[in-house]
């Protein structure tokens, strides 16, 4: 056949070999992002949290508590043993204890009534460290591998 036109079964063969080796790994980190985002996007609202439980605590002149909670997945901010503000977690992230326990107080003029330390907030592959510092109820989030 003359000026035939098409592809050789070879040809096909290696193109569907090299597609069912690339979309997978492909698949795969485009998960890892999503689960990235998700973490990301949670210890930014988990920050703005620990600050709003901070600055109720010096406003309202009581003591604030923070509580993290892996089996209801959601972070609740406790005035008096009332809720007043709550956080969902989603089922993917977790909670750990580093040198810090799974809950925060402050106190009416804002400074950690616990020591400082530090507390992990997690997912399958990813992980990010807050610190929390001695004195005026600060903290700082970091990577942790």
């Amino acid at each position: 056949m003359k000026n035939a036109k098409g592809y050789t079964l070879l040809e096909i063969v290696l193109v569907l070999t090299a597609m069912t080796i690339m979309i997978p790994v492909a698949v795969n980190g485009w998960l890892r992002a999503i689960e990235w985002q998700q973490l990301d996007g949670f210890v930014a609202e988990l920050r703005e949290i620990i600050f709003y439980a901070q600055m109720t605590a010096i406003t309202e002149e009581r003591y604030v508590d923070v509580e993290f909670h892996n089996d209801e997945h959601r972070v609740d901010v406790v005035m008096a043993g009332e809720l007043i503000k709550s956080i969902d977690a989603g089922n993917k992230i977790q909670f750990e204890k580093g040198t810090h326990s799974l809950s925060l107080s402050f106190s009416p003029n804002g400074t950690l009534v616990n020591n400082a330390g530090t507390l992990f907030v997690k997912t399958h592959h990813f992980a990010k460290k807050f610190v929390f510092l001695l004195g005026q109820g600060r903290f700082y989030v970091e990577n942790a591998s």
